[in-house]
């Protein structure tokens, strides 16, 4: 069963269900398929609850681990321990014991820099660091004192650019932030959170790197805005009604600027098939000034609690997945064009799931789930199939992937956003679980799309300046074709490129030292891989450049500013441009320029053939570019470092990414 929810119709139709041939377990909508493999064990022991889940690559070894966190019976020593379940490229061998002690939450991140991904735990003594090796051996431990802590997030918080970690303190009402200095020493600071802090999202809100936290038992949620100077705002608090829970940053509703969307029980009650009034999943949209206003309440499974956010599809849009704690299954919602989103039939899993990590476990380009389950002691995994993962991206202009169908909806359920005044975010993670039937369902329906007001791609008609966009599509950018403001039209410009992207025309403009764009395009991200940590609301702008320096200015006619967003690129780095990988290019300057009287968000950097920035090496005098600015969406959800995962990331898709490469 799929269901379309878009801000239209106050009332529901009717879902459709369609059955069809698929393999046993597989649960499909339209050209999504997520096949259910284990459940793994989680721990030494089956009386463990299984409370938190991360993917990375610990042991370097090509193949995506799964490590967790297990909290055990208070009568029986050690009482929990850190588990790593060691990927085999078809599953995890038995997990190894990494530490004793109860274990609340993980969350992997290279916090050091030396390329190894760390593992950070936390429980109510406070956090604990397993610095990585690079084998399945942790190198040291470290640990922080610290209040009770709920949970825990990896975020670049002081603009530095070394993670720093991020944990609510439920009993002190507040969040501490571990300021990290990139060689294992932290010094902390502390804001006030609003009412028994639980759950944690961090993104950009307000121009800044916000914080959001809900309250799961005083049913709150509070947004605490960044100042900018690596510190926080006092917190905007509102009251929820219901038990907040899981909670994402991401563009849900179409309009560019980032909104919540979070989970949240009607009641708590630790039983299978508890049923409570008011469980579901809430949109809270942005206004791009730290405002929220309520947009739309959906329905999901029971007990919804942890949450984490991806491209399930690859059709650039974010999706989310939230665990059912009471039904022991997940809840997928697609994002649609022109905002809303599509609901799935809930897929089943293992008993008492809680948290969610998703990756590429299996190397073939889609995001994967694996689930904490608490109930069980169980790792549950959905392997997903069937995204797009464009095998070679094309010279042609991309035009935007708004209309790319996505899993099959329902008759049209349409929900509409309220008027609610202003309200902020709101949620944390908490357990879901599920048990494992295996029923073939798949909705098919067809997914109700918005149109495009974007031009669409096709075949090039007229190409005067042979920057491989269509003439008219140039014509067609915002200020009659004049995309940089320059007086002359971009199409007769072999220097000066505009396209659309899913958020609005994008001008490429290119200064002193090379004079031809050349096989300019914008893919989505699924085109390279999967960033974990990072969106690209405009995609990735992909170009090609005959010479030795250039000096480069995006301009983003669908955005006023790019302010807390990163430059991103996707490719081999030097030296030895081998294992093609996701990271930031430093040096970027964003800014804003006013384009026939609107104003457009810039990037500014220089590439240089050969450096860091260009995909190949020097010696084809060839600079190629893919990548865009990308907004960091690390929270609840586990993070895996791009540089411990270089590897794996290349066996993604590094064809389809890096097909401007010339010989």
């Amino acid at each position: 069963m799929s269901r379309v929810y878009r801000p239209s119709l106050l009332l529901l139709a009717l879902a459709v269900l369609v059955v069809t041939h698929l393999l046993p377990g597989a649960y499909a909508s339209a050209s999504v398929v997520f096949t259910p493999i284990g459940p793994f064990p989680s721990g030494q022991r089956s009386d463990f609850r299984t409370g938190g889940v991360a993917i990375a690559d610990f042991d370097e070894d090509g193949n995506l681990d799964i490590a967790v966190s297990n909290f055990g019976p208070e009568s029986q020593p050690p009482f929990g321990n850190t588990s790593v379940l060691w990927g085999t490229g078809s599953g995890f061998s038995a997990p190894d014991n990494w530490g004793d002690g109860i274990t609340n939450g993980v969350v992997a991140a290279d916090l050091d820099g030396d390329g190894h991904v760390d593992l950070v735990t936390w429980n109510g003594a406070g956090i604990r660091i397993f610095w990585g090796s690079g084998s399945r051996t942790p190198r040291s431990q470290q640990s922080l004192a610290t209040a009770f802590i709920a949970i825990v997030g990896v975020a670049d918080v002081d603009g530095d650019g070394k993670l720093d970690l991020v944990a609510t303190e439920q009993l002190n009402d507040q969040v501490e932030v571990f300021y990290n200095d990139g060689a294992g020493v932290f010094h902390s600071a502390v804001f006030a959170a609003g009412s028994g802090p639980t759950g944690l999202a961090i993104g950009q809100l307000n121009h800044t790197l916000d914080v959001v936290v809900t309250g799961f038992w005083t049913s709150t949620v509070s947004l605490l805005s960044g100042n900018g100077l690596g510190g926080f705002l006092a917190p905007n608090t509102i009251p929820d009604g219901a038990l907040p829970s899981g909670v994402v940053i991401g563009e849900f509703t179409g309009d560019a600027s980032p909104d919540v969307f979070y989970a949240r029980m009607g009641c708590f009650n630790d039983a299978d098939g508890t049923t409570c009034d008011g469980d579901g999943v809430t949109i809270l949209a942005g206004d791009g000034s730290g405002g929220l206003t309520e947009w739309a309440s959906l329905p999901a499974g029971e007990g919804p609690s942890g949450i984490a956010e991806a491209d399930f599809n690859g059709d650039g849009r974010e999706d989310v997945a939230v665990a059912n704690f009471n039904t022991n299954n997940i809840s997928v919602f697609l994002g649609q064009a022109g905002g809303g989103v599509e609901s799935l039939t809930p897929i089943a899993v293992d008993r008492g799931p809680i948290r969610i990590a998703v990756a590429d476990l299996n190397h073939d380009g889609c995001p994967d789930i694996a689930t904490a389950n608490w109930r069980s002691a169980t790792v549950s995994v959905l392997l997903v199939s069937g995204c797009t993962v464009p095998s070679s991206p094309t010279a042609t202009p991309t035009s935007t992937p708004t209309e790319t169908a996505t899993e099959t909806p329902t008759s049209t359920p349409t929900l509409t956003p309220t008027s609610t005044p202003t309200i902020t975010p709101t949620v944390t993670p908490t357990p879901t679980a599920t048990d494992t039937p295996t029923p073939t369902v798949t909705p098919t329906s067809t997914p109700t799309k918005t149109a495009s007001t974007t031009p669409t791609a096709s075949p090039i008609v007229l190409d005067r300046d042979g920057d491989g966009v269509d003439d008219n599509i140039e014509d067609a950018a915002p200020n009659s074709g004049d995309g940089n403001d320059d007086g002359i039209p971009d199409s007769e410009q072999p220097n000066v490129t505009s396209l659309p992207s899913t958020k609005g025309y994008i001008t490429v403009v290119l200064g002193d030292g090379c004079g031809q764009n050349w096989d300019v395009a914008i893919t989505p991200e699924a085109s390279c891989g999967n960033d974990e940590r990072f969106r690209y609301p405009f995609g990735m702008v992909t170009f090609r450049l005959n010479c030795e320096q250039a000096a480069v200015t995006l301009i983003f006619h669908g955005a006023a500013t790019l302010q807390g967003y990163s430059y991103r690129k996707f490719g081999p780095m030097p030296p030895g441009f081998n294992s093609p990988q996701f990271y930031t290019l430093p040096d970027v300057v964003f800014g804003s320029m006013t384009i026939g009287g609107v104003t457009a968000a810039t990037a500014t950097f220089t590439l240089v053939n050969g450096a860091l920035g260009d995909d190949t090496d020097s010696t084809d005098r060839t600079i190629v570019d893919p990548g865009g600015p990308a907004r960091s969406v690390a929270g609840t959800a586990p993070v895996a470092s791009a540089w411990g995962m270089g590897g794996l990331v290349a066996l993604l898709s590094a064809v389809a990414c890096l097909v401007l490469r010339k010989a």
